[in-house]
């Protein structure tokens, strides 16, 4: 199939030999007899006309029974859901090609990730998945190399992050496109902070030391940390434990570290924030949507998230935003300042019967005007994966905005210091970091307890990956 471009192309259009288009007064001359001589008159008109020309462009065959389908994770954000459908459809009317989007819940996805790997027939063209998950679909062999894609929109705003391009190419090949940046923020309600009359922390000392003052018990508490949920709560504990010096796996990722003096160092920190009563009660039984509705119903001072609480408050609560601070991760005593990171990407599976009208589509999405359009959509609840698009003023002179950005450059995979790998992912997926926060929170075990519990988790997963 050839799709038609039309141009629109204004050309000076002479128009010559026009008789009689402008006849002037006749004139008479006087002879031996008298007659009338009329003088005939050619003039020349240039009248400026639209030409449209047609270009043809090749582009690839589309069967009569062509069909994409797309599975995609549930936003958080109310309405990008629909945007993005709004983005497919508008693929479908420009290419005549159909595509079925199937939204998933985020608590569900792994879940059904895995099964769809051990089944790969039931695979959908296209996928979305976070960057934890990227080696689990790779190392199976169940993506498409979209190298050709990727040197296509390689070209527009300053081309893609090479940090996250890098961490889905293997042997010089990419096998997906980062589409957005789940950067995690650090939100704090200064107000409340001021209230108790201490600064806004910027260290997990200052924290610490802030929280007694901060807590009243049923109205507000200083921490808002989902630790029973699902991805908020790995990104806070690879975060606590990564400033303290603590590691689950060494570089290699073939060895547990986790049971050290750095990570029980950490363990003993939460403890002394939960043993100040600095956590909701119900956090036990909270679940990944949990720290949002804390902050957002004013029950916490503080928590880590993507920029889906900003988004909904700047929308929905100005009085609250406008009291809100989002800021980069909290530093270690040392100033250092650590956050784990799970960008948002799209691959093509092998089961795509058509992975070069899959390829349209994915060039579609993550094209540069259209992921920003859709952050637009979404009020800045995430982060370019383009280079140049972070440098828009709209993200620079927002205080807010600005931070998200910058949490970028404290950001690194799940699995560091170890690359990316299956064994990393199901270390993630399986929450062992989390559970042994939670283990010490509730007082089921003591830090060296639930270190060395974790530890043994981490090598039972490295085992059957080696």
């Amino acid at each position: 199939m050839k799709r038609f471009l039309v141009i629109a192309v204004t050309l000076a259009f002479a128009l010559s030999s026009l008789a009689g288009c402008a006849q002037p007064t006749p004139q008479v001359v006087e002879v031996e007899k008298t007659v009338l001589v009329t003088q005939e008159v050619v003039t020349t008109v240039e009248v400026p006309k639209e030409v449209v020309v047609t270009v043809e462009v090749e582009a690839p065959a589309i069967p009569p029974d062509a069909l994409l389908t797309a599975w995609v994770w549930q936003s958080f954000v109310e309405g990008a859901d629909d945007f993005l459908r709004s983005q497919v459809d508008e693929f479908t009317k420009f290419t005549g090609i159909p595509v079925e989007i199937t939204f998933i819940n985020p608590d569900e996805t792994y879940a059904k990730f895995s099964a769809a790997l051990e089944a790969p027939e039931t695979l959908p063209d296209l996928i979305l998945f976070d960057g934890v998950v990227f080696p689990q679909f790779q190392e199976a062999g169940r993506l498409v190399d979209v190298s050709d894609v990727v040197a296509n929109i390689s070209k527009e705003a300053g081309g893609l992050n090479q940090a996250l391009i890098e961490g889905v190419t293997v042997d010089g090949k990419s096998y997906a496109i980062p589409w957005l940046a789940d950067a995690m923020a650090s939100y704090f309600r200064t107000d409340v902070f001021e209230s108790a009359g201490v600064p806004v922390p910027t260290t997990f000392t200052e924290l610490l030391e802030a929280c007694p003052k901060v807590n009243k018990e049923g109205e507000m508490y200083c921490v808002g940390l989902n630790i029973n949920g699902f991805g908020d709560s790995e990104e806070f504990s690879r975060h606590l434990i990564w400033s303290y010096g603590g590691t689950a796996t060494d570089p290699e990722g073939t060895k547990a570290t986790i049971n050290s003096p750095e990570t029980i160092a950490a363990l003993n920190y939460i403890k002394a924030l939960a043993d100040q009563g600095s956590f909701p009660p119900d956090f036990p039984t909270s679940d990944d949507y949990s720290n949002n509705q804390w902050f957002q119903t004013g029950l916490v001072a503080y928590t880590i998230n993507s920029g889906s609480i900003g988004a909904w408050l700047s929308e929905n609560d100005p009085e609250m935003y406008a009291n809100t601070l989002m800021a980069i991760p909290l530093a270690n005593d040392e100033g250092e300042r650590m956050m784990s990171i799970n960008p948002l990407s799209f691959a093509i599976t092998t089961n795509s019967k058509y992975p070069d009208l899959a390829k349209m589509l994915l060039e579609w999405l993550t094209s540069a005007e259209n992921s920003w359009d859709y952050i637009e959509a979404t009020n800045y609840a995430h982060v370019s994966c383009y280079n140049d698009m972070v440098n828009r003023p709209v993200i620079q002179e927002d205080p807010n905005r600005k931070a998200m950005a910058e949490t970028m450059g404290y950001s690194r995979y799940a699995s560091w210091p170890a690359p990316l790998s299956s064994a990393a992912t199901e270390i993630y997926s399986s929450r062992v970091l989390s559970k042994m926060l939670m283990n010490v929170m509730t007082g089921e075990m003591t830090p060296e307890e639930s270190a060395a519990d974790a530890e043994t988790k981490i090598n039972e997963i490295l085992a059957r990956y080696q």
